[in-house]
């Protein structure tokens, strides 16, 4: 290890979006030093996700329900072949949030408890020493290094500091694209299950309400060109009269679809995106990235009352992590690695089950918004959902 001149902070954390700005918020309350580095020029741009969160986030200490646009029970999938299912969840269960102002929110409240956010700061490198770790930025276009006792890397889906540190990088990785358009009004959320549309994903369309105004967030999760998909998609929607108007810009993202081989190290963590902790069955990121943010940040403070920096103080988060999620993620993994498989017909088929052999009340008994470990393993005892998956796994098997 090299040695660094004296920390400046205590913690300095790479990134603001929702891990890194909750994160921050947590360690600044127990009267920490910390500083956010941020490379956009405002926290919550751009908007990277459609914000579809479950309510129990709201649970955790320091969430409010400001940044809430609307509640949805309703998920409406179509099948290829054009075959309709809906499942009506729990009143109450989820809802969708403006990511800007959920973002926001957070760093007011990471502010308030005393962090520094620096936004147009882009970390280029770090440096982990004796003393502590250097994080070599460009802050508002100038060369700086800042110095601190640890660092936390909440950068969302950007692996090159952690291949630096030797952690790797995600077992597998989606990219998606998103929009956000006029609409006709809706209540449901649409979930479109097409090959040709999400080639190994899928595609959705998410109602909201800007100023009184129907709205909707069109997006693709796939494993290639989800931009051209996203085009596609939109023309047999403005085709249907389901959207209108002029798109705005199209953000692109890749989605990483399971953890990286390590997440810790002397002086360093990974947290949220940063760390692969995503559900793989969906992408969806917010809920894990705060739990991963309160894991890291009750690790941390007990680093702090031990004056112990090491990986070996550190393993204790990554123990945690993969305590509560470790088995919800590996499920979710081999879930998308099936689904990849399937041909239009076997979802064809899925969805005839759906509406007429009794897949829903397993379904119904099963689903929950943020764990669908449980509902993948009950759905595949289902004879039917054996009868259309086992042939594909088999072939996939005997390919390897």
């Amino acid at each position: 290890m090299t040695t660094h001149p004296a920390a400046r902070d205590d913690v300095v954390v790479i990134g603001a979006g929702p891990a890194g700005v909750y994160a921050a918020y947590l360690l600044a309350r127990e009267g920490l030093r910390v500083r956010v580095l941020e490379e956009h020029e405002r926290v919550g741009d751009p908007v990277h996700c459609t914000g579809i969160l479950g309510v129990e986030a709201f649970a955790l200490p320091g969430l409010t329900r400001d940044a809430v646009l609307r509640e949805v029970h309703v998920g409406r999938f179509h099948s290829p072949a054009g075959h309709r299912f809906d499942y009506t969840g729990p009143e109450g269960e989820v809802c969708v949030v403006d990511r800007r102002a959920f973002d926001r929110g957070l760093a007011r409240s990471a502010a308030d408890a005393g962090a520094l956010i620096a936004t147009r700061a882009r970390a280029v490198g770090l440096d982990v020493g004796r003393n502590g770790v250097a994080v070599r930025a460009h802050v508002a276009g100038r060369a700086r290094t800042l110095t601190a006792r640890i660092c936390l890397l909440a950068c969302g889906a950007r692996y090159r500091l952690q291949r630096a540190l030797g952690w790797g990088v995600p077992p597998l990785l989606f990219s998606s694209a998103q929009t956000e358009l006029g609409a006709a009004p809706a209540e449901a959320l649409d979930v479109f299950l097409r090959p040709d549309a999400a080639p190994g994903g899928f595609a959705w369309l998410v109602p909201v309400t800007r100023e009184d105004r129907p709205c909707a967030k069109v997006g693709v999760m796939a494993q290639r060109s989800p931009a051209r998909a996203l085009d596609r998609l939109l023309g047999e929607l403005r085709a249907a009269g389901r959207v209108s108007g002029p798109a705005g810009p199209v953000v692109m993202r890749p989605l990483p679809l399971g953890p990286l081989p390590r997440t810790y190290g002397d002086r360093a963590l990974a947290i949220g995106d940063a760390a692969g902790l995503v559900k793989p069955t969906t992408g969806g990121g917010i809920y894990y990235s705060l739990l991963s943010a309160g894991w890291a940040a009750e690790t941390l403070r007990l680093a702090f009352e031990r004056g112990d920096f090491s990986a070996a103080a550190l393993a204790g988060y990554e123990e945690s992590w993969r305590t509560h999620l470790g088995a919800e993620i590996a499920v979710g993994v081999w879930f998308r690695w099936i689904v990849a498989r399937l041909s239009p017909s076997d979802l064809d088929a899925l969805a005839r089950l759906a509406l007429t052999d009794g897949l829903m009340p397993v379904v119904r008994a099963s689903a929950r918004f943020n764990w669908h470990r449980e509902l993948i393993l009950q759905s595949l005892k289902h004879p039917g959902v054996l009868r259309v998956v086992l042939p594909r796994l088999v072939v996939a098997g005997g390919a390897r």
